[in-house]
This record gives structure tokens, sequence and C-alpha cells, in this order.
């Protein structure tokens, strides 16, 4: 089968290494000058079965009429909203992909994991409205980020503590080590940002009729991310039958209590923890999940979408 990867970042990365793990060798594609690396503008002269695109919304959107290919599975937020396109998430809703599937989107890394938990729960249990506050690994801004990370780090250890800020928020320079950002992507016209906006609307597509709010954090940690829930049903529960249905029906893990770093030593599982009643709303009950959000949030969803593909075309 012939692949190719758009994208040198560290999902591609990483979703090579699931390929070549699986015997599969990806032409990469990249605007790096590297050889070991193809030029975007060969793109259009070769054809192959998957293409996988790891790139931004509008690197998608430039590059995507380039590709030939029999279905392409993408990571941008380009087609997540487009009514044709499918969103993906391993485990869950496998039946979306079969041999006639030409696109098919993974979802917002947060989106992922939420909806690995809310897709089948809302199927047993009636959900009202879920209020989400997402705290989200630096790794989420990509290399870069994830670079300017550990020089804090450096800073931090080797300069007597004095760190040179690297990131922006409104226009200045600050630092993220000890820091607490409330703020992921651009604000918007009306107070929301656009990654508290992509997480509600993505959830709200593949979960009709229900209310997602967001609230999104830059917190000072290198990988995953964690989410805490509020989840509002239509009745009252019992605690005990929510917490079997989690930890017999869903494809998440359940610790009583589990830290992210803990949570991350299995990089192909989400955890869920600290289940609990809300005692001021008889409907109500927190729970926290937590992934890693370059292989569940991206990667490893991208191979699962590609192996149910090739399941589905029989391709061996």
């Amino acid at each position: 089968m012939k692949l190719a990867i758009l994208g040198t970042g560290l999902v591609a990365l990483k979703l090579n290494e699931y390929l070549k793990n699986d015997g599969y060798l990806a032409d990469i594609y990249s605007s790096r000058k590297n050889k070991k690396f193809l030029d975007y503008k060969e793109l259009e002269n070769n054809e192959y079965d998957v293409v996988f695109g790891c790139l931004d919304g509008e690197k998608t959107k430039e590059i995507y009429p380039k590709v030939k290919a029999k279905i392409f599975i993408d990571n941008s937020e380009c087609f997540r909203l487009n009514k044709n396109c499918p969103l993906y998430i391993a485990g869950v809703n496998e039946n979306i992909i079969n041999k006639e599937t030409k696109l098919v989107a993974n979802p917002n890394c947060v989106a992922i994991m939420l909806a690995s938990f809310l897709m089948p729960f809302s199927k047993a249990f009636k959900i009202k409205k879920v209020i989400v506050n997402s705290l989200q690994a630096v790794s989420g801004m990509g290399q870069k980020a994830k670079d300017y990370f550990l020089m804090e780090r450096s800073d931090f250890e080797y300069f007597d503590q004095d760190v040179t800020p690297r990131f922006s928020l409104n226009g200045e320079l600050i630092q993220i080590l000890d820091n607490v950002i409330p703020l992921v992507g651009e604000i918007e016209k009306d107070g929301i940002s656009h990654e508290e906006r992509k997480i509600s609307e993505e959830l709200e597509k593949l979960i009709p009729n229900i209310e997602v709010a967001t609230m999104c954090y830059r917190i000072p940690v290198l990988n995953g991310h964690t989410a805490s829930l509020h989840i509002t049903l239509d009745e009252n529960f019992d605690k005990n039958k929510v917490l079997r249905f989690i930890e017999t029906k869903l494809n998440i893990k359940y610790i009583e209590i589990c830290s992210l770093k803990e949570s991350l030593k299995n990089s192909e599982d989400i955890y869920a923890t600290r289940l609990k009643k809300d005692p001021y709303c008889p409907y109500g009950f927190f729970i926290t999940l937590m992934s890693n959000n370059i292989t569940i949030g991206a990667a490893y969803n991208s191979y699962r979408a590609f192996k149910k593909y090739e399941e589905s075309n029989k391709i061996l």
C-alpha cells in the first residue's frame, strides 16, 4: 500500500513511527529542505492509497487540491465541520469508515478525549449539559513551543531561576514555566476562544442536541491534556451505575485517583478519575479525563483510522 504524510511536526513523526512499526514506509512531504523529505511541489505527480494530513488548517487548504489518494485522513481543523466529512473517534464510531470513504478528519485533540467518553455515555444516559475546563500541555502548540518550554526549564536551572519569556500573549512576551495561561487560541468577538469554539462545535456535530461550554487553559506541562467535566443529566442517577458503565462499557481506564504522569505511561489509553456527584445538583456529577495529546489526540487516532480503512478494503 502506498502511503504519504504531509508535514514533519510532532504528530507526523509519531504517526510515521506507528506506520513503520507496522511495516509500512510512507513518503513524507515537507517545506523543509532535507533529502529525507519530498517537496510539496512533487505531490500532484504522485498517487497514493492513503495520505495523512498533519498540517495546520490554512496549509491544508493550500495543499489538499494537489492530493491524489483513495482516502485523505486529516488532522487539521480544515474539514471538521464540513457536513460531508465524518469525524472519526477510534473505538467509538468505527463504522463511519468503509471502502468508499474518501475523506475523514480527526477532531480536536481535546474533543477526541471528550467524545470517547461522551458519545457512548450519551446513549445510556440523557445528557442535558456539559461544562469542560481543559488543561492543555505545551506540546499542543507544536515542536517550536516544546523547544521554547525546554529552554525555559534550562533557564530556570542554569541561570538562577532567571527565565527568558518566549511565548506571546496579547502582544507581550510571557513565560509558561511556573505559570497558567487562561487562554488557548485567539479570543473571538464574543469572548470565546477559537480553541473553545472548536471543541464545542465538534462535539455538537458528533453528539446532536448536546450543550457543551468550554474553558481552555495552557499549563506548564510538556505532554498530556487534562479535562475536568461537569455533566448534568436530565434526571437523578446512581453514581455506582455510572461507575459500572464507565468500567465495563467504555474504552477508558478508570482509576480512583490518577495523576497525569501516571496516565501517560500508556500513551494509547484515555484515563478517567475523580468521579463524584455534585452535592448541590442531584442531576450532576464531576469527572476528570486525561490522555496523551500527541497520540490519543492525533497520531494514534489517525493510525487507527488507517487500520479501519485497511480492514474495510481487505488490503494485505
